[in-house]
């Protein structure tokens, strides 16, 4: 286990920034370089160009070939690159003495990509099919439907089509490198059997030759809510009810997380016990608080079974109970539902400090989001200091916000966007331990 605290940053004369998590005797470094970079920053009429950037970067530079980066990865390394909604992370596993060799291969693709024209071609028709795939999941149409209507016209709300992906070319891929590949926008950090001192020399000797450039200003996102169904012939309808919620550098983010865990993070949760386990309404239900850079997303998803005529009297059922206890939270947190709120986090801290990968996705997010890494036992700390008072204020202000609503598949039995409004702004009661909720006893 590694000391909770939180580490230094050491920035280079580049801008970029490097955090370190030294743990001796491990025998392996995990390496992830955080770029502030990512699907957001597609232009439109592009969407997926970020994607494409990282994964062109892995068909490597004049000194290091695919054939090359495939070898490396052979001799018990591993290297990989994610672009996700808010920034790039190239990652890497390896052994202590080819922690330089992982830097200069990241060093290399970015100064001096090949961005080879078949390789684009190849990299544009496996895009392509990943989409094609996507159309045949649920969940990611339904997270397709929630993106777009929770942040409507704006660049984190779109998706990735065929089309996007056949406009882009050799040019836009270097422009994107061009812009957004600077090193007052990225974050390294190590976290293994690498001392600072080693691990800040081998940084400054192959990334911190990379040129200084100033970061890009982006555009905070703005939500905006609404109703998006795609009615389809399935056995199964999923749901997603979403609400504009604090962000990474928002103080109400440790209460947000907290209320997450109290509705939907688990099976003695509200959302669990009430929807699934007492009434039997859905087969899966949860919820959660995504804390993103400027704000975040609270999200409830919830997904029926396969009986259709069953599930459209749950579907018809199920609204009302979720958006009852969504309210009564703004009112009723007990004791109980807090401190196994608590031990839940204090659990996920403690197995997350024994975790070197973990460790580095922490301390290269919060880095390159928050500014700063972020001490861990500082924030159990503050999530131990949360009170139920707390918790019911940020309810009040999360659910008192007009909310996104996403559904796919049978939608019988769905109530209307105006309704989810209606129910949204009911007055919640006051309910006894053995209660069930007012207007809707459990079915028989």
């Amino acid at each position: 286990m590694t000391n909770a605290k939180a580490p230094q940053v050491t920035t280079l004369p580049n801008g970029l920034r490097i955090v370190v998590d030294e743990r001796p005797g491990s025998g392996f470094v995990n390496m992830g370089l955080y770029l502030m970079y990512g699907n957001m920053d597609d232009p439109q009429g592009l969407e997926g160009l970020s994607c494409m950037v990282g994964d062109m970067l892995m068909w490597g530079s004049p000194s290091y070939s695919r054939k090359n980066i495939l070898d490396f990865c052979k001799n018990g390394n591993e290297i990989f690159v994610v672009t996700e909604t808010e920034h790039t992370h190239f990652m890497a596993t390896v052994f202590p003495e080819n922690l330089e060799n992982a830097l200069s291969i990241f060093t290399s693709v970015i100064q001096n990509p090949l961005l080879l024209q078949e390789s684009l071609a190849y990299e544009k028709h496996m895009a392509m099919q990943n989409i094609k795939r996507s159309r045949e999941n649920p969940k990611a149409v339904l997270a397709g439907l929630l993106k777009a209507i929770a942040f409507k016209d704006q660049s984190v709300g779109r998706t990735a089509s065929e089309e996007s992906i056949s406009r882009i070319t050799r040019e836009h891929l270097a422009a994107q490198l061009e812009a957004f590949y600077v090193p007052s926008a990225m974050v390294l950090a190590i976290s293994g059997d690498k001392d600072k001192e080693s691990a800040i020399a081998l940084a400054t000797k192959t990334l911190g030759t990379l040129p200084t450039k100033a970061a890009p200003v982006r555009t905070a996102p703005i939500f905006v809510g609404g109703d998006s169904r795609l009615a389809q012939d399935r056995s199964q309808t999923g749901i997603r009810l979403a609400f504009p919620s604090p962000g990474i550098n928002d103080s109400d983010r440790h209460a947000a997380i907290m209320l997450g865990q109290i509705l939907g993070g688990s099976m003695d949760s509200r959302l669990f016990l009430e929807v699934r386990e007492k009434r039997g309404l859905v087969y899966g239900i949860s919820a959660s608080n995504l804390a993103m850079q400027h704000g975040g997303l609270f999200v409830v998803a919830a997904g029926t079974g396969d009986d259709a005529k069953a599930e459209s009297k749950n579907i018809e059922t199920m609204i009302p109970v979720i958006c009852h206890e969504l309210l009564d939270t703004t009112r009723n947190i007990t004791p109980e539902e807090l401190q196994r709120a608590q031990n839940s986090i204090r659990m996920s801290f403690a197995q997350a400090n024994c975790s070197s990968a973990s460790m580095c996705a922490f301390m290269g997010t919060t880095t390159l989001l928050a500014g700063q890494p972020r001490e861990r036992s500082e924030s159990l700390r503050i999530y131990q200091t949360v009170t139920p008072e707390d918790i019911n204020r940020v309810a009040q202000r999360i659910f008192s916000a007009k909310p996104a609503f996403a559904a796919v598949g049978p939608l019988e039995g769905l109530p209307s966007y105006e309704e989810i409004l209606r129910l949204m702004q009911k007055e919640p009661q006051k309910k006894t331990p053995d209660s069930p909720a007012p207007s809707m006893a459990p079915r028989s």
